[in-house]
């Protein structure tokens, strides 16, 4: 049976980008910079690392 590819384009739509805790805009990065700590970007704001676990 053939796969509806419409569908699977209407998921594809469904995501977004986290926001950060701090600043509350949309975080496209996140580079952890010791073990404590890490830069979101493109905002700059620092957060610990464990903020986005689980997040794919």
């Amino acid at each position: 049976m053939a796969r509806d590819r419409s569908s699977d384009r209407e998921s594809d739509n469904d995501w977004s980008l986290p926001d950060c805790p701090r600043c509350g805009e949309p975080v496209t990065v996140s580079v952890v910079t010791g073990p404590d700590s890490s830069t979101l970007q493109p905002c700059g704001c620092s957060v610990p690392p464990a903020t986005f676990v689980g997040f794919e």
